[in-house]
């Protein structure tokens, strides 16, 4: 049982650098197409069905437009070493009320279950190596979260997420019984998003009229996001007296986007859609480090709400460091069809930079142009309220060793209740 203890130790440390701190699993980013993007995920705003778990505000940006969403990854991915597997599946909702209380205002609400299994094993006792039980070690969690949205020239988003986890590393023979040794809880997330819209508010100034059926229309948005996750008591396994603190994090960043939309006759489509994140974050625990910059204790006081994290350093100029880890992230979006992620990270717990890559498909712009040249009730229905895309993501774990993700999602839009 040592050995198995032992062993999720490392790989929790090994694969998210965040050994400071207990129940890292819930500091990975749960969207498929933002794993590829450099798991960014605070200051994007973005449609994926998962894409709110870094930053719960973004379901309310996600609100403003009518839509039920679920996502599931296609098949559990195995992590690192067998017998590890992970999967998560969620949805999420949203309804803009604007229409119905003359105000700008829309809510969102998502749910996400995540869980790695770490497999099957024997107990034993101290007197012999007979097997004298079995138990599944994993850890999971399930996160709830509420959005809210505030649409007045600037797209204001702040939310919520209370998470439950739930986190068995191992079991024991001790006085006659077999004993977990796990440790359950609960946890929450703050997160706020301001989006300015700058071709909207110009949006007159911009368009170019192609011909008589044709505009063409320059997109360009910029946002800025922060979320402290994660907030929650210490935990411990087995001695009280030893407890750990949680993994508290600070993530600030800012997204900037732009692209251009095409209007041809009564159909409307994003030909080029381009967006580049950079994102810090820090696990809000004190280190001690030594003169070498290594760390060599922690102890349980929490810094403030930015941490170490230096606007200019670390989020302008790109430069991480022993103690905040900065992401960056490029998506590119074609005809509504093609999705290309890729990213980076490096910083605390890296010695060398972490690669991402991903590439995704969505129905979106296919029923676009079937639309316009079939013209039918059946397409036009698909058209406007359903959508399926899938996206396939790898993220390297350790240097020159990749793990695949790879989902579906199911998006039913534009309805009224």
């Amino acid at each position: 049982m040592k050995k198995l203890i032992a062993f999720i130790v490392f790989i929790s440390k090994f694969s998210f650098a965040q050994g400071e701190a207990a129940i890292p699993f819930v500091t990975l980013q749960q969207s498929n197409l933002l794993l590829g993007a450099g798991q960014i995920g605070v200051s994007i705003p973005n449609n994926d069905v998962l894409g709110f778990y870094f930053n719960p505000a973004i379901l309310g940006y996600t609100s403003k437009e009518n839509h039920a969403s679920i996502y599931s990854l296609t098949k559990k991915t195995d992590w690192f070493w067998d017998p590890i597997t992970y999967h998560n599946y969620g949805l999420n909702l949203g309804y803009n009320l604007a229409s119905e209380i003359n105000f700008p205002l829309s809510i969102g609400v998502g749910f996400i279950h995540n869980k790695f299994d770490f497999g099957e094993y024997f107990v034993t006792s101290e007197e012999s190596p007979v097997p004298i039980g079995k138990y599944r070690s994993y850890d999971s969690f399930n996160s709830f979260s509420l959005g809210i949205g505030i649409d007045y020239f600037a797209k204001i988003n702040v939310g919520v997420s209370i998470k439950s986890f739930d986190s068995n590393i191992g079991a024991r023979y001790t006085d006659g019984q077999i004993k977990k040794i796990s440790v359950d809880g609960t946890v929450l997330d703050y997160g706020t998003l301001i989006i300015l819209p700058f071709s909207e508010l110009l949006k007159s100034n911009l368009d170019f009229q192609l011909d008589d059926f044709s505009t063409l229309t320059p997109n360009l948005n910029f946002s800025l996001g922060y979320s402290l996750t994660n907030v929650g008591d210490e935990v411990y396994y087995i001695d009280e007296s030893q407890k750990d603190p949680l993994p508290r994090t600070s993530r600030f960043g800012y997204t900037l986007n732009f692209g251009y939309q095409l209007l041809h006759k009564n159909i409307k489509i994003n030909l080029v859609d381009y967006s580049f994140t950079a994102e810090a974050n820090d696990i809000l625990v004190n280190r001690d480090f030594d003169d070498d910059g290594n760390q060599v204790t922690f102890n349980a006081q929490y810094q403030n709400l930015f941490g170490d994290i230096d606007i200019i350093d670390h989020v302008i100029s790109l430069n991480p460091d022993e103690k905040v880890i900065v992401h960056k992230g490029h998506i590119f979006n074609f005809f509504e069809t093609i999705i290309l992620a890729k990213g980076s990270f490096l910083g605390r717990g890296y010695s060398e930079v972490r690669k991402t890559d991903g590439i995704g498909v969505s129905s979106k712009g296919i029923f676009k142009l079937l639309n316009s040249i079939i013209g039918n009730s059946t397409i036009n229905f698909i058209t406007k309220h359903l959508q399926i895309d899938y996206y396939d993501s790898f993220v390297e774990i350790s240097k020159g060793s990749k793990t695949n993700f790879n989902g579906i999602s199911l998006h039913f839009i534009d309805f009224e209740l």
